[in-house]
């Protein structure tokens, strides 16, 4: 069975919209520019759509040196290394991480300009700090260390099918059609059976390297928020739906979509392509 990769994306702010890749480099923590920045309150606590929606609107452009923030308003900001001037604690659910918090500039910036979007005053912008090693809450699952703001897995993978019958649900009911933005995937592959990705343990490309199938990722109401008008659906539209057609096992109400995937043990980094192929392994 021929898979194909179709789309790669990375996310360089955490819970902004993403960025469309054609190739990337795979880690064992995850895309190299993948969640490096962090919005947080005057807590330090990470600012999400679970939240605030309207994170949703805000696109991002980083090359690993300048990360640029893009408004629906049209405003923009352009933000440096160079800018982070202060170390601080933030908060990522029960994790504590060391992280760069920008400069007065920036957080002036973001208190004019951005702080009316979400509706939220005193945000910081911060930057993993890349001097410490995370300790992720269940390095079982994941592994040992991490170097990004990810919840838990360096990645997660999609396939387009398991979309397709999404939306073919969806309109049974007379409901609008949702894209794959909704999941945040890092990998979106075709190729499989809707759904047939929670059935398999690894994805192995041409030259050998291995793509490790963890677990299934349980999604939660993030899927629900329109990434176009950065709204949650009134009726939590596609959650329930999701939930009734493939549910996480043992828990019928609790909506999958996607697998959490890492690099096999033996492999410190790999190149992926749009266009790969791989072969799925049970």
């Amino acid at each position: 069975m021929d898979i194909k990769v179709e789309a790669l994306y990375c996310y360089p702010v955490k819970s902004c919209a993403g960025m469309s890749l054609d190739a990337a480099t795979l880690t064992t923590t995850g895309f190299e520019l993948d969640r490096k920045w962090m919005l947080v309150n005057q807590q330090g606590r990470a600012l999400t759509q679970r939240q605030y929606p309207k994170l949703a609107l805000i696109s991002t452009q980083y090359d690993g040196k300048s990360l640029q923030l893009n408004l629906p308003t049209g405003e923009s900001c352009d933000i440096n290394h160079s800018d982070l001037d202060t170390e601080l604690e933030v908060g990522l659910w029960s994790d504590k991480v060391l992280a760069l918090g920008a400069c007065t500039q920036v957080q002036k910036w973001l208190r004019k300009c951005l702080s009316p979007l979400i509706g939220l005053d005193n945000i910081n912008l911060v930057h993993f700090n890349q001097k410490q090693l995370r300790k992720p809450a269940q390095p079982e699952r994941f592994g040992l260390s991490a170097r990004h703001f990810a919840d838990a897995a360096p990645y997660l993978l999609a396939n387009s099918a398991s979309l397709k019958t999404l939306n073919k649900e969806l309109a049974s009911q007379d409901k609008n059609n949702v894209d794959m933005r909704r999941f945040r995937p890092n990998i979106v592959v075709s190729g499989l059976e809707a759904f047939a990705e929670h059935k398999y343990k690894k994805l192995i490309l041409s030259n050998g390297a291995e793509l490790e199938l963890v677990d299934h990722c349980e999604r939660c109401v993030m899927i629900t928020v329109d990434p176009d008008t950065g709204t949650k659906h009134q009726q939590q539209v596609p959650f329930r739906e999701l939930a009734k057609i493939n549910a996480m096992p043992h828990k019928k109400h609790a909506p999958a979509f996607g697998v959490n995937v890492k690099l096999a043990n033996n492999i410190e980094s790999l190149d992926l392509h749009i266009g790969d192929t791989l072969q799925a392994q049970r």
